[in-house]
C-alpha cells in the first residue's frame, strides 16, 4: 500500500505527496514541525488521513486536486487547518482562491515567459505560492503583477534560464 508511515529528512513547508500515496498515517509528522502544508496527489486519488494527523502536527493548510479529496479532508481536518481545492486554468496555471485572493501554485513547465496576467482579469494573482515555477526550467523573464504582495518560498528555484523578474508593485512584498 501506499503509506506514509514517517517523514525521514525533509526541510521544507511544503510535503507533496505523489500519486502513489493512499494513505498518511496519523503520526508521520510528528518529528516535522516546519512542514505547514500538505499538497495531495495531483491524480484527485483520495488519500486517507484521520483527525490525529492535524493533532499531531504543525499542518495548517492542505491542497487538494479534486473534490473527492477535498471533501474527505475537510471532514477529518481540525479547526485552524484550511482545506482548498485548487483549479487549473486551460493554460495549465494552477491556483487556489483564499480570503486574501488568488495564490497561484504552479505554473506550467512549458513556460518560457510570465506576465503576470495568465489567470485573467478576474483572478487577480495576490500571491505566489512555493515553488510555483520551480519546474519551469526554460523560463527567461517574469512580471510579478501589482496585485501581487507574497512571493513564496522557492518560488523561481530550478528556472535556470531566468534572466529577471520584474516587480511590478510598488507596496510592500513578504
Amino acid at each position: 500500500s501506499g503509506c506514509v508511515y514517517a517523514i525521514l529528512s525533509h526541510g521544507e513547508r511544503g510535503l507533496y505527496l505523489s500519486d502513489q500515496v493512499t494513505e498518511i498515517e496519523s503520526n508521520a509528522l510528528n518529528e516535522h514541525r516546519d512542514i505547514t502544508t500538505i499538497v495531495l496527489p495531483q491524480s484527485g486519488n483520495l488519500v486517507e488521513v484521520d483527525t490525529k494527523l492535524f493533532e499531531n502536527s504543525s499542518i495548517d493548510h492542505v491542497l487538494c486536486y479534486s473534490k473527492t479529496q477535498y471533501d474527505a479532508v475537510k471532514k477529518q481536518a481540525t479547526e485552524g487547518v484550511t482545506v482548498s481545492l485548487l483549479a487549473k486554468t486551460d493554460n495549465g496555471f494552477t491556483y487556489f482562491m483564499d480570503d486574501d485572493g488568488v495564490v497561484l501554485t504552479q505554473a506550467p513547465a512549458t513556460l518560457t515567459e510570465f506576465k503576470g496576467d495568465e489567470l485573467g482579469a478576474d483572478l487577480p494573482i495576490t500571491a505566489i505560492g512555493d515553488r510555483a515555477f520551480a519546474q519551469c526550467a526554460d523560463l527567461v523573464w517574469g512580471t510579478i503583477p501589482e496585485t501581487t504582495t507574497v512571493i513564496g518560498a522557492q518560488a523561481f528555484e530550478n528556472c535556470t534560464a531566468l534572466q529577471g523578474v520584474l516587480i511590478a508593485g510598488s507596496g510592500s512584498m513578504t
